[in-house]
């Protein structure tokens, strides 16, 4: 029985993270709000997470999911535990890794004149133009 679930996500930059949370069980229709803890890891950051990449994985594995046991509160940490938590973050990178680029819109966001001036004193030219950003899809729709 996994203790934490992932879901993928972008971020405000539009690059790919996943995001653990604690699973919540009987709890579908419970009036009162509460807060939910996530930790996300950035696509970034992957390689802290790789054997092959980080000569101090071992470690660095071991703090991350006892930070994670004491942030979802999931109680005594024990070894059990800590191998759940380090199979469910290990799963997931294979499919943050193959996430695709947000898609982005371009989104006109100001206008802009120039005025040039010839430096023969012949004259003035202005223009008028569109300020235009390319922001992700998520950020464009409200």
């Amino acid at each position: 029985m996994q203790i934490l679930r992932r879901e993928f996500k972008y971020d405000d930059n539009g690059r790919p993270v996943m995001i653990l949370r604690k699973k919540q069980y009987g709890r579908a229709f419970s009036s009162m709000p509460r807060a939910v803890s996530s930790y996300a890891i950035r696509l970034e950051d992957v390689w802290q997470f790789s054997q092959d990449h980080n000569p101090n994985f071992i470690t660095h594995m071991g703090n991350v999911c006892t930070f994670l046991c004491d942030l979802f509160s999931l109680g005594l940490i024990t070894p059990r535990k800590m191998a759940e938590i380090a199979t469910v973050i290990e799963e997931g990178i294979d499919d943050l890794v193959k996430m695709p680029p947000q898609a982005t819109k371009q989104v006109c966001t100001g206008e802009i004149k120039m005025t040039q001036r010839s430096l023969a004193g012949d004259g003035e030219v202005s223009v008028t133009s569109d300020m235009v950003e390319e922001m992700p899809l998520s950020e464009t729709i409200h």
